[in-house]
C-alpha cells in the first residue's frame, strides 16, 4: 500500500472521524460501538450489552433491506462491523493515527491527539462486541496490519528523526562558531 492512500487532508479526516458512522441512523444511540476494552491481556472477551447488540443487528438488517439488492455493500457493512467490533481494533486505531501524525504540522497533532481522546472516552462507554479467537481469519489479519502500521510509523520517522538530528548538530555547531570556542 503506498503512502499516498494512508493520508487524507485534515478537514476530511477530523469529518470522517468526528462525524461518520457506521451505520446511517437518525438515532445516534443505536451505533455499533466502535472501540473495545483495553483490557486485553486479562480477558479474552468482553461483554456487551444487550442494546447496543441488538441495535446493531437491525441497523445491519435495515441497511441491507434498505439497500437497492447490493449485496457487496452489505457484506461490506458487515465486514467493518466486524473490524470495528474486534478487541484489537483500539490499538490498530491508534497505530493508525501514529502514522498520520509523523510529519504532521502541530495544528494537524493537536486535532488527531483530540480525535484519539474522544475515542479513548468512547472506549470506557462501550463493550466490544466480539472475542479473540471468534474468527482467526480476522484476528491474524488485526495483528498482521497493526504491526505493518506500526513498521511504517518507524520507516516514516526515521527521515524526519535523522533530519531533526543533523539540524540540531548544525545549531550546535553555529552556537559553538558564534561563542569562538
Amino acid at each position: 500500500m503506498s503512502p499516498e492512500n494512508l493520508m487524507i487532508p485534515v478537514d476530511q479526516y477530523y469529518q470522517y472521524h468526528h462525524y461518520h458512522s457506521m451505520f446511517p441512523s437518525g438515532d445516534h444511540r443505536h451505533l455499533i460501538p466502535a472501540f473495545g476494552s483495553e483490557d486485553l491481556g486479562s480477558s479474552r472477551c468482553s461483554g456487551v450489552s444487550l442494546d447496543h447488540q441488538s441495535a446493531a443487528s437491525v441497523n445491519v438488517q435495515n441497511q441491507q433491506r434498505e439497500g437497492d439488492g447490493d449485496d457487496q455493500e452489505g457484506s461490506t457493512v458487515m465486514i467493518k462491523a466486524k473490524i470495528a467490533s474486534h478487541p484489537s481494533y483500539p490499538k490498530l486505531l491508534d497505530a493508525y493515527i501514529d502514522c498520520q501524525k509523523v510529519g504532521a504540522p502541530p495544528e494537524m497533532v493537536y486535532l488527531l491527539d483530540e480525535i484519539r481522546r474522544e475515542k479513548d472516552l468512547s472506549r470506557q462507554d462501550h463493550s466490544v462486541s466480539m472475542c479473540l479467537g471468534v474468527d482467526p481469519e480476522l484476528d491474524h489479519f488485526m495483528e498482521t496490519y497493526c504491526a505493518i502500521l506500526v513498521k511504517y510509523k518507524l520507516d516514516l520517522s526515521r527521515p524526519f528523526d535523522e533530519a531533526t538530528s543533523f539540524l540540531n548538530n548544525i545549531e550546535a555547531q553555529l552556537l559553538d562558531l558564534r561563542n569562538g570556542t
